[in-house]
């Protein structure tokens, strides 16, 4: 092997541990929602759903008037709120190719 194919090889390693570390963390809170140990974090905002889904907030928007993701609007802000159980869902449906790595 050459430099460059261990740089790749150690590059992808640590892809797949990131990518587990993830997947332990989301199986957690799944778990955790699954028993209703979170109660204030049922929802989360738009915000915040980008974040877990690593876009950004207009194309949360976007997935709400598709109907890919259907968020509750507060009727006092007019802020949409996601379930945080349905974001995850749609996370592990949507980067199930993820799963090609381990």
């Amino acid at each position: 092997m050459n430099e460059g194919q261990e740089k790749q090889l150690t590059e992808l390693e640590q892809c797949k541990k990131i990518i587990a570390k993830q997947r332990a963390t989301i199986e957690l809170l799944e778990k955790e929602i699954d028993h209703a140990k979170i109660y204030e974090k049922n929802y989360i905002n738009t915000e915040e759903t980008a974040i877990l889904l690593d876009v950004k907030p207009r194309t949360i928007r976007s997935y709400n008037l598709q109907g890919k993701l259907v968020g509750k609007k507060r009727k006092k802000e007019g802020r949409l709120l996601f379930s945080l159980k349905q974001v995850l869902a749609y996370r592990k449906e949507v980067l199930r190719h993820w799963a090609s790595f381990d």
